[in-house]
């Protein structure tokens, strides 16, 4: 029969004893404080389970995978500063400096809620500028035009992770959202997207452009599965990482990208298509800060239509560039090419309204009243006419007040038309006072 030795050295024994007699209260209180996983299971199930926190999973993940494993055994009050910083240290260089990031804001959490509902003694052992990513600064990376159609062709051969990166594309929504997309929250091109309690804000109802809707379409059912990107069994896809890894094998030599880049893309290309800010914002569910988050409850569900369609159509521009006679141009026609977008994109919302002012017809939608029509005078002075006024403008173009609607549709071919509030134009004298501009 093998001997058997004592799990303790009789030294350290000894040093133990006399700890324990120099301060026999501390050895007691540390009994009845338990270990660190007692105290963690006793968090969870007091302040994570009873605030409903959506990231309880991803917590328990992180301490069965991170922190049990060295501090299961350990007494909680022995857990100090050296202690901890043994852990991130050791995190770092396996794992990362995010990864430690995210186990030292569980530990802290833990910490700090012993100390306010436990205890009046205990300190906690974390304190500010333990952090190990301390230099990280926010992501800025897009993918230009080259990259785009790149990603969109090697997506094509992809499969289900393929047709997800170009669904996010198209419509700029959180991956975990796009893949838990369910056949029942689409219907007649509109997707109700689902949200949780306690959850951040998404674009709550939006309708999907043409070219979105063919992807979706073409997805196969599962009997079963409720996903539109079905996985295993009843599952959503998950598998993030790996077709990443494969997506980015047959991609040409490019800075490294993550998928949420393509969210940030997204908003990008919709400002280059003349989107509104706000609604730029509506359509990637951000939260409106300010004094209009607060009594702006208006839904703009056909202003978030319109940007994504928009979205959809430089998408597709991009990756399917037009071919022919391309030439330069000279600085002349760039600086009128210039002036005339930013005319349209000024007034891109109110567009669709023009045809229902001239027609007759009334609109709920419709933001002015009384609009005045002013078409473009090319000559930088006009002597002004009996019934009309001219009024100067930005870019030395004349403006020339109109309020017949049969002049107007006889014009409408051959000259863009301008449609104001009212005098303030004149007032300011400045072209964001005007509501819509429309190319015929």
């Amino acid at each position: 029969m093998p001997r058997r030795y004592p799990r303790m050295p009789v030294k350290e024994a000894r040093a133990k004893a006399r700890e324990y007699w120099e301060n026999p209260q501390k050895f007691e209180a540390q009994a009845e404080t338990g270990s660190f996983k007692a105290v963690a299971q006793d968090w969870i199930k007091r302040h994570v389970e009873h605030k409903r926190l959506r990231s309880q999973r991803e917590i328990e993940r992180i301490l069965d995978t991170y922190v049990f494993p060295k501090w299961k055994d350990r007494l909680f009050l022995e857990i100090r500063r050296p202690q901890v910083s043994e852990l991130l240290d050791g995190i770092v260089d396996n794992h990362g400096r995010a990864q430690a990031d995210a186990v030292l804001a569980i530990v802290r959490g833990i910490c700090n809620w012993f100390a306010a509902t436990r205890t009046e003694h205990y300190i906690s052992p974390i304190v500010k500028g333990m952090r190990r990513n301390q230099d990280r600064t926010p992501r800025d990376r897009i993918l230009n035009d080259d990259e785009l159609r790149a990603a969109w062709k090697a997506a094509g051969e992809c499969g289900k992770f393929g047709t997800l990166v170009k669904i996010l594309l198209l419509t700029a929504q959180r991956r975990e959202k796009v893949a838990k997309m369910k056949w029942g929250d689409v219907a007649d091109g509109i997707w109700t997207i689902s949200t949780d309690k306690r959850e951040k804000g998404t674009a709550g109802i939006i309708k999907l452009p043409e070219l979105a809707l063919e992807i979706i379409e073409a997805q196969p059912r599962i009997a079963g599965n409720p996903y539109v990107f079905a996985y295993w069994g009843t599952t959503a896809f998950n598998a993030w990482a790996q077709r990443k890894q494969e997506l980015d094998d047959m991609l040409p030599d490019m800075p490294p990208w993550v998928i949420h880049d393509l969210r940030r893309t997204a908003r990008s290309l919709m400002s280059r298509c003349g989107v509104r800010p706000d609604i730029a914002e509506r359509v990637l569910g951000h939260k409106i800060e300010g004094v209009a988050g607060v009594y702006d409850r208006h839904h703009y569900e056909q202003w978030k239509a319109e940007a994504l369609t928009q979205l959809a159509g430089l998408v597709e521009m991009i990756i399917n560039p037009p071919k022919g006679n391309v030439v330069a141009m000279t600085k002349r026609r760039q600086r009128r090419d210039h002036r005339n977008r930013s005319n349209q994109i000024l007034a891109a919302p109110i567009v669709p309204y023009l045809d229902q002012w001239l027609s007759g017809e009334k609109s709920s939608d419709l933001r002015f009243r009384k609009p005045m029509l002013y078409r473009v005078c090319r000559r930088r002075r006009r002597p002004s006419r009996k019934g009309s006024k001219t009024h100067g403008g930005a870019g030395g173009l004349r403006w020339r007040a109109t309020n017949s609607s049969k002049s107007l549709r006889a014009n409408i071919r051959r000259r863009p038309i301008l449609v104001t509030t009212g005098p303030r134009f004149f007032q300011t004298r400045s072209r964001r006072a005007c509501s819509v501009i429309a190319s015929a």
